[in-house]
């Protein structure tokens, strides 16, 4: 069999008998942090707030990472503290193509909203970053780059920030003032 019908079947085998046994709650967890590349807790509890629209869960970030670990579902850790993890490439597709399934274009964005708020109180702010403009929000995107470009402009940071400027659309960037 050829690679992408190998991954077509497990992505049939990730929906029919993992995704779709899950709880409401449970799949709302999952397709909420399927947009990062990594997540912790809080960042989870960040995405799909309590009491928030359209992703609102019940139950904490860590309380949901310890139900991926006990369940086993394709969770792997990415520091020896326990704290970050990602999901299997595969299981993280699926996830992200029933988010774009189940889900409109204004409500994907709130979460990369979320997800660019959290990671920028954080001081991670290429993160933050990448989640603003994944949100479709180039304003708040340059500002990020203009309020943290000269803590690297005074360190020395040159590649960092060149990589930063680089992910801003080029007209955005060059009709703004701050920058």
């Amino acid at each position: 069999l050829e690679p992408h019908v190998d991954a077509q079947f497990v992505m049939e085998y990730l929906f029919t008998e993992v995704f779709s046994k899950q709880t409401p709650e449970i799949s709302q967890y999952l397709l909420a942090t399927a947009i990062s590349d990594r997540f912790c807790g809080p960042l989870c509890e960040a995405v799909c707030a309590a009491g928030a629209e359209p992703f609102s869960c019940e139950f904490g970030g860590l309380e949901f990472i310890a139900w991926l670990k006990k369940k086993n579902v394709f969770l792997i850790p990415l520091d020896t503290e326990n704290r970050w993890f990602r999901y299997h490439h595969l299981f993280q597709r699926l996830l992200v193509n029933q988010l774009k399934r189940h889900c409109s274009t204004e409500e994907i964005n709130l979460l990369h909203s979320r997800a660019s708020g959290w990671y920028a109180e954080e001081g991670l702010i290429e993160e933050a970053l990448e989640h603003a403009l994944a949100a479709g929000d180039i304003t708040g995107a340059i500002q990020l780059v203009a309020r943290h470009g000269h803590t690297l402009m005074d360190d020395q940071q040159w590649p960092r920030l060149a990589r930063w400027l680089d992910m801003l659309p080029r007209d955005s960037a060059e009709e703004n003032p701050e920058m």
